[in-house]
């Protein structure tokens, strides 16, 4: 795949995980109590924040790994990579563990709020089929 389309696509995702977050919560505060609100929020900001930290690890570990052939370890940064996947992965657990036991939020909003990046993937799917659908072929196609 071309690095543009991969960049593109990446900055879609983001943009787009964004704009879902803040429908869904302009949605939850007009039609669903303030705790469901906070909840949506918090989920939202919780799932891309952690993206966004994740896809920078992945991005730096492989960009890195490539680059250094000759090194004595060339699989530290992966290991590192894997290493911050996991704290950031337990740091996330004990924040909706935090917010859940002292009702800080409800959870049907901060479940809401975490599928915040998966309708944003289903977003991207339907709008790539839908390229692929009602794409006009070109001259060169035939």
């Amino acid at each position: 795949m071309n690095d543009q389309i991969e960049r593109d696509l990446v900055a879609r995702l983001n943009y787009l995980s964004w704009a879902v977050m803040a429908a869904l919560a302009g949605a939850s505060l007009l039609y669903l109590p303030w705790e469901i609100l906070s909840g949506v929020v918090a989920g939202g900001l919780l799932v891309t924040i952690n993206v966004q930290l994740l896809r920078r690890a992945v991005t730096k570990a492989l960009s890195t790994e490539f680059k250094v052939v000759n090194s004595r370890k060339p699989g530290q940064k992966l290991k590192r990579m894997l290493v911050k996947f996991y704290i950031c992965f337990i740091l996330t657990g004990v924040v909706i563990y935090f917010l859940i036991s002292k009702h800080l939020v409800d959870v049907l909003g901060l479940l809401l709020g975490l599928s915040t990046f998966i309708l944003t993937v289903f977003l991207v799917i339907i709008q790539e089929i839908g390229k692929l659908f009602y794409h006009k072929p070109t001259k060169e196609a035939f």
